[in-house]
């Protein structure tokens, strides 16, 4: 299943003129053959303002984007990836986590995972650096394009554009540092800093 694809130019205007929430929403409609939660369109919505400022800010004119792709073999759905050439000329896939989340609490006694305010109360979910090498981890072993191409490079990390980082804690405890450092978290202050990343 795939909600949205196109290049970065249309997604900038479908977003602009407030219909990229509905396109995906028919989308789901037309395969699942229900209406998605008033929720996750709303998330939609709001995650795909910050992802359409975020691709803005780093000139991505040329590229393609795809939305909400649901991973081979597994029941979850990556929220973006994007396609482009980097300063070396290779292809490059980059996978982006889009998350909400504003206050998050660590857990010691849970390894990657956090407790934070989801689905209408506080949960235990995976740190958004162990869902995205999850997902990193299917793309390499469940598509081919990257095990016979040796020109395609995946890079993936999480953008959580409502958390202000607070270093050491939260989502950048101590404990979740090794795992950070292989899928890096971007807050709402290292917008500049993502948009250079994905520029390169």
């Amino acid at each position: 299943m795939l909600l949205y694809r196109g290049d970065t130019k249309q997604f900038i205007e479908d977003v602009f003129n407030n219909r990229i929430a509905d396109i995906m929403s028919k989308t789901f409609e037309a395969i699942q053959g229900y209406r998605i939660q008033q929720s996750e369109y709303s998330a939609w919505n709001n995650s795909c303002q910050h992802l359409k400022n975020l691709i803005e800010l780093a000139v991505l004119n040329e590229n393609m984007i795809s939305l909400e792709y649901e991973v081979p073999y597994n029941t979850g759905r990556i929220d973006c990836l994007l396609f482009g050439k980097g300063e070396n000329n290779h292809s490059y896939v980059v996978l982006i986590e889009l998350k909400q989340w504003s206050q998050v609490k660590e857990l010691d006694d849970e390894d990657n995972f956090v407790e934070t305010y989801t689905g209408k109360g506080l949960r235990k979910v995976a740190h958004p650096s162990q869902q995205v090498e999850g997902y990193h981890n299917h793309l390499i072993n469940f598509v081919q394009v990257f095990e016979v191409d040796d020109d395609y490079q995946l890079y993936s990390c999480a953008y959580c554009h409502n958390y202000e980082k607070d270093p050491g804690r939260g989502l950048f405890a101590e404990r979740y540092q090794k795992l950070i450092d292989q899928f890096p978290v971007y807050c709402k202050e290292d917008v500049q800093k993502l948009a250079e990343k994905l520029k390169r």
